[in-house]
């Protein structure tokens, strides 16, 4: 079987990445290499010229669009239409497509130009009007198949063909567990509102507890973070780095992990990540979050406001109130009590979301829709 696994001309997919798609990409190719081999199944990645992956790559150029202050992020559409039409141009040399750009959208129109199956990772939410119009000009396409990667994700258009939802799976061995803490919370996030951002610097003030912050900015919002470090820079030190090593070595350190988003995000990479090294997480119950996080075993789970209650969890209040009693909750546990979250959380990532899990998943639905075709 040849399958082509179209990613994005936007960034270089890479060990350090940070934006989902690439980070899924790099993870699942370097498992599947190793796990599957290139005897039965070959792939070939269409993306970034100075993308580093385990597989041939095709490219429409050296470099990223975001690499290219002639492209940046304004025009870098236009490429990723180029890098996906190259990929549909040579129809004939692959059993299947599967496609991880990140905006799947821009994808629709080419599948009348193939009669293989294409089947497509949705990395972003399925919300608006125009989406909807979008899928459904294309929802009688027989050879579309689409995996989710949160229930939550398919809410707003559950009638598309969704094949499975295959939760994301990350490498446990680069996150090692530790079953000690020091005292501080722990944000990673972009610098943007739909994260919580300033939630969490509201909760931080609250709790007069330690924190770190790791802020990736985003360049329509930096006026609005700056304008938040700036009034909180007396409570925390934010930091700007985003060194993978360094992050890693973060999340296991933590207290707690805070994820006060306020949109509903189908998958949150972070919330694994910090639970596989034992930290537990403190998020509000949005998107995929009650699917990820076990209420009162791996942390706890936070109604955003009384108006939008998600489920009957352990903490009653809501919105920062909320996070507060969780936060106040975790830091009075006895140490035999932390150190038994800790665990729990290992385990539910060694159960749940390890890319061994998550490449195997993929491999039946790569031959399923091959037997199919």
């Amino acid at each position: 079987m040849k399958i082509a696994l179209v990613g994005s001309n936007f960034s270089p997919i890479n060990p350090d990445t940070n934006r989902g798609p690439e980070m899924f990409i790099h993870t699942f190719l370097k498992q599947f290499v190793k796990q599957v081999g290139t005897e039965t199944v070959e792939i070939i990645a269409f993306a970034a010229g100075n993308s580093q992956l385990p597989v041939k790559i095709e490219s429409i150029s050296a470099g990223s669009s975001l690499d290219d202050p002639d492209i940046g992020i304004e025009n870098h559409k236009l490429f990723e239409l180029a890098l996906c039409a190259k990929a549909f141009a040579h129809e004939s040399e692959f059993d299947l497509f599967h496609i991880n750009t990140g905006d799947e959208k821009l994808v629709l129109p080419l599948l009348q130009f193939t009669k293989k199956p294409v089947l497509i990772t949705l990395h972003s939410r399925l919300e608006g009007n125009l989406t909807k119009k979008i899928y459904d000009l294309y929802r009688q396409t027989k050879n579309l198949h689409l995996i989710s990667i949160s229930n939550s994700q398919r809410k707003p258009l559950p009638y598309l063909n969704f094949v499975k939802t295959i939760y994301h799976g990350i490498d446990i061995e680069e996150l090692s567990f530790s079953d000690k803490s020091d005292d501080f919370i722990l944000f990673i996030g972009r610098g943007i509102p739909e994260k919580g951002l300033d939630m969490a610097f509201e909760i931080i003030a609250k709790t007069k507890k330690p924190a770190e912050f790791y802020v990736a900015p985003r360049d329509k919002h930096n006026d609005w973070m700056i304008q938040l470090l700036n009034q909180f820079k007396d409570l925390v030190t934010p930091s700007l780095k985003t060194e993978r090593k360094l992050i890693i070595e973060r999340y296991q350190k933590a207290k707690l992990f805070l994820f006060p988003i306020r949109w509903e995000e189908p998958f949150g990479l972070v919330m694994i990540e910090s639970m596989a090294v034992g930290t537990p997480v403190v998020a509000f119950a949005k998107g995929s979050v009650p699917e990820v996080i076990k209420d009162g075993e791996t942390g706890f789970i936070v109604n955003f406001s009384e108006n939008d209650k998600r489920g009957d969890f352990i903490i009653k209040k809501t919105g920062v109130e909320g996070l507060y009693e969780a936060i106040e909750k975790i830091y009075s546990l006895p140490e035999s009590e932390y150190r038994k979250l800790r665990n729990n959380c290992r385990d539910h990532v060694e159960k749940n979301f390890t890319v061994e899990r998550m490449v195997e998943d993929y491999e039946k639905i790569y031959y399923s829709l091959k037997n199919k075709s």
